[in-house]
């Protein structure tokens, strides 16, 4: 059993986590969860220019082909964002590869280079005079063969508070599965300013990775 402080307005209320459970300050009122998502169609890439790729699709004329300034925004439809990627991989003399223990908080080591894409996510900072927990984060994906996130980190404002390594899940998944699309804090972060996703992403080969949704779920 620990205490967690609740900050509002200058006061500290101290709450206890019991198991994965907050319970309130003796005569405070019952914890409220509330959730807030974003459409995929938000993800941001962190460089562009270099190896996303224009996304072959649909136009609106009914033809087909590369989709103009689809390597900067990537090609939004009503179920996500899709982003064309280059083999991420880099390779030494004769195509030798370099391997490095993988380290979440530092995955793109060694020849395994990727992208980052970011999800800013609308954030409950204080609800009823009472700050916000953050209680875990996600990211509902697909990918074509080759291509995966490998990495989730979580950041308040611009401080960096949580790391994980995504599970590898073929294809992807729109389901709520632990380390693949969802991630659960250890213990509750006391949100200051607001919430960004950041999603690191390797390729293997020439793909494609498409991002259904983000969001976070808090108690206040």
């Amino acid at each position: 059993m620990a205490e967690f402080v609740f900050r509002a307005e200058g006061n500290a209320k101290r709450a206890t986590l019991v198991g994965d459970k907050i319970q309130p300050a003796p005569g405070d009122r019952p914890l409220a969860l509330f959730a807030s998502w974003v459409h995929g169609s938000v993800a941001r890439p962190q460089w562009v220019g270099d190896k996303i790729q224009q996304v072959h699709g649909d136009r609106w004329d009914e033809s087909s082909g590369p989709i103009a300034n689809s390597d900067v925004n990537g090609l939004p439809t009503g179920s996500g964002v899709t982003y064309q990627l280059g083999a991420s991989q880099i390779t030494g003399i004769g195509g030798s590869l370099t391997v490095a223990p993988f380290d979440p908080a530092n995955p793109f080591q060694g020849s395994l280079k990727g992208y980052w894409f970011h999800f800013p996510i609308p954030t409950p900072v204080i609800v009823a005079n009472r700050r916000a927990a953050l209680r875990r984060a996600f990211v509902l994906w697909t990918a074509s063969d080759g291509v995966s996130p490998v990495a989730v980190h979580l950041w308040d404002g611009s401080s960096r508070f949580a790391v994980f390594g995504v599970t590898p899940h073929p294809g992807g998944t729109t389901d709520m599965i632990p380390n693949v699309t969802r991630f659960d804090l250890q213990a509750p972060h006391s949100v200051i300013f607001g919430i960004g996703v950041s999603v690191g992403v390797s390729a293997q080969r020439d793909g494609t990775v498409t991002f259904v949704s983000a969001g976070i779920d808090v108690e206040a």
